[in-house]
Formats: structure tokens, C-alpha cells, sequence
């Protein structure tokens, strides 16, 4: 049998210089992209090991419960406050987390409910009804004064039962 490289050659050494040097550099150009694309898989070979890896030992007492990364302190608040920007005022809670998963912000429904809560406390969000929510108000004018409360020196309101005399009315 005869040798088959030696074949090809001859073959190949029968054709035109001309066409030999445009095999050549298509052949090359051929060459230089399946040693890009081998380049380019072998970096996605790493990046998909090193990512299960990852994923094989978690870092954090809360990934290895939850399988999530946790979130920055006040991130679950920002959120919220930036979503009840976007919506009609007053909002609900089942709003306030359609809008987030709406932009693909999934959260834990309960974690919401405790963020509102705590928005409210710190002042950020006023409860205007039963699950109702909207923006503070920034002069201090969202709602009435309870006729039981006294205007104090911080701005706010003092509650005193109705027995108690209101600023030396009694």
C-alpha cells in the first residue's frame, strides 16, 4: 500500500503555485480560528469548573441554608423604596413585590414585610390604611395628629391617654 502522505503531496504538488498559496493562507486562517475557539472553550471549561466548585461548598452560614448569596445590610429596603417610587401611591405590600419581580428581584416575601415594617419605624414610609403604603411625607404633614396627641420638640407627637391635661389645658 503505498504511503498515503506521500500521496497527498504529490497530489498537492501537481496544482498551480497560485492555488497552492491560497490553500495555504485559507488553510491558516482555517487554523487561527479553531485555536481561538479552542482558546475560548478552554476558558469556559474553567470558568464552569471553577463555578461548581463554588457551588459544592458554600461560604456563608446563610448560603449553605439557603443556596443564596447574601445581600448587603439595608439592600431588601433600598429595594423597596425604589420600587415604590415607580408605582401608584398608596401601595400594598403584594405591589411593592410584584414590582420587584417584575425587574427579576425575587425575595423572600416575609424579609419584604420586615423591611416595610422597619421602613415605617425609621420613618421613611407612612402605613396610610391596612396594608397600605406610601412615601413619607417630607414636611411632616402626611397624616392628622390623634386628638389624644401633643406636638413634641422633635416635630413628632406625644401620646397622653385622655385623662392626662394637654399643655395645662386641665
Amino acid at each position: 500500500m503505498p504511503d498515503v502522505p506521500s500521496t497527498v503531496v504529490s497530489l498537492l504538488a501537481s496544482l498551480d503555485e497560485a492555488d497552492l498559496l491560497k490553500m495555504k493562507s485559507s488553510l491558516e486562517g482555517d487554523r487561527a480560528r479553531v485555536d481561538a475557539e479552542a482558546a475560548r472553550i478552554g476558558l469556559e471549561l474553567e470558568q464552569v469548573g471553577e463555578a461548581l466548585t463554588r457551588k459544592a461548598r458554600p461560604t456563608t452560614k446563610q448560603q449553605r441554608s439557603t443556596g443564596r448569596r447574601p445581600t448587603r445590610p439595608g439592600a431588601t429596603q433600598g429595594r423597596i423604596m425604589d420600587a415604590i417610587k415607580r408605582i401608584p401611591q398608596p401601595a400594598s405590600p403584594a405591589q411593592i413585590i410584584a414590582d420587584m419581580e417584575g425587574r427579576g428581584i425575587i425575595g423572600n416575601r416575609g424579609t419584604i414585610h420586615n423591611a416595610i415594617a422597619r421602613l415605617v419605624k425609621n420613618g421613611e414610609l407612612d402605613r396610610v390604611g391596612e396594608g397600605q403604603y406610601q412615601l413619607a411625607s417630607s414636611n411632616g404633614s402626611g397624616q392628622e395628629p390623634h386628638e389624644n396627641a401633643t406636638s413634641s420638640a422633635s416635630g413628632g407627637y406625644e401620646w397622653q391617654d385622655a385623662s392626662t391635661p394637654i399643655d395645662g389645658l386641665g
